[in-house]
């Protein structure tokens, strides 16, 4: 907006200049020459602010462009941040659903999706009770075949 009121402002102030030199310049052939000169004077006045109001809109157009891009990376990385989390919510919720069916309490149970050569892996990490140690591996591949764990980690605790 204050490009355009620059603009129109040196407009009007060109145009009352040349209309100032034409009345100055001779009648006839001699004067021509001046009033051409005057018309051309004019004419840039017009044309030069626009290419500067075009340059300067061609360069917000590119900031916009690299803020955008900004915007939608971290648009991108929230989203994503957001689906592992809901996703390892509710793995979470289905293995311990899954294992009160097997009659197994989970005293402690951490599920997390890391990313590794932009690739998530599922992460488990339970702690149960020393007198289901020896379900260890069946509940091993109860969790990478149900619920496509690549690392599980059993910590038991010993019972009282």
């Amino acid at each position: 907006m204050h490009l355009w009121k620059d603009w129109a402002l040196i407009v009007c102030y060109s145009t009352v200049a040349a209309g100032i030199v034409s009345m100055l310049l001779p009648k006839g052939k001699n004067g021509t020459t001046g009033r051409v000169a005057v018309s051309m004077f004019i004419l840039c006045t017009l044309i030069k602010p626009l290419q500067t109001i075009q340059n300067d809109f061609t360069h917000q157009l590119k900031e916009s462009d690299i803020s955008t891009q900004k915007w939608y990376e971290e648009l991108q990385e929230d989203s994503d941040d957001l689906a592992y989390s809901l996703a390892e919510s509710h793995i979470l919720k289905l293995i311990q659903t899954h294992f009160e069916t097997l009659e197994i309490p989970t005293i402690q149970l951490d599920v997390e999706f890391l990313m590794e050569d932009d690739e998530p892996e599922l992460s488990i990490e339970i702690l149960l009770s020393d007198e289901h140690r020896q379900q260890e591996s069946m509940l091993r591949d109860l969790l990478i075949q149900n619920y496509g764990a690549t690392t599980v980690h059993f910590i038991w605790q010993e019972d009282k």
